[in-house]
C-alpha cells in the first residue's frame, strides 16, 4: 500500500527561490516536506520548469499523521501561527530531489503523487539497505 502525501498548506508567497505556489506536506516520519516548482536555464540558453522535494530541517517542528496535526515544541501555538512559521523560515530546508522535466508547473495533487512515489522509493531503499547490513547465518 503506497503511503500518501498529506497536504497541509499551499502557499503562493515564501522566500523559495520560486515564483510558483510551494506545497506543504506531512508524512509517516512526522517530518514536514516542501514540493515547490521552478525555473530553471537549460544549456541551450533556454528556460524550463522544474521542481524540487525538499524536506524542513527543523527538528521542533513536526507532523502527526494520523491525527492530521502540526506541532511546533515547547509551545501550544495554533495551527496557523505555525505554519506563517513554517513558511518564513527556510533557512535549515534540504534539498532531497530535484527534476527538471515539468511541462507545467505542479498542482497540488500531481506534488503529493510525487513525493508519495519519492517517499515509497526511499522507504524501499532503506530496507534494502538494512537486508545488506544483516549477519549472513
Amino acid at each position: 500500500m503506497e503511503t500518501k502525501a498529506k497536504l497541509i498548506y499551499k502557499a503562493t508567497c515564501t522566500h523559495l527561490p520560486t515564483a510558483f505556489p510551494a506545497y506543504y506536506f506531512g508524512m509517516p516520519d512526522s517530518k514536514v516536506y516542501i514540493v515547490y516548482s521552478k525555473y530553471y536555464d537549460t544549456p541551450q540558453g533556454k528556460t524550463k520548469i522544474g521542481y524540487d522535494i525538499a524536506v524542513i530541517g527543523k527538528e521542533e517542528i513536526s507532523y502527526d499523521y494520523e491525527n492530521e496535526k502540526l506541532f511546533l515544541h515547547n509551545n501550544s501555538a495554533p495551527e496557523m501561527v505555525i505554519i506563517n512559521y513554517l513558511i518564513g523560515y527556510h533557512k535549515q530546508i534540504r534539498i532531497l530531489k530535484t527534476a527538471r522535466s515539468q511541462e507545467q508547473p505542479l498542482t497540488h495533487i500531481t506534488a503529493a503523487s510525487l513525493l508519495s512515489k519519492f517517499y515509497a522509493a526511499e522507504a524501499r531503499s532503506l530496507l534494502r539497505r538494512a537486508d545488506h547490513k544483516k549477519p549472513q547465518s
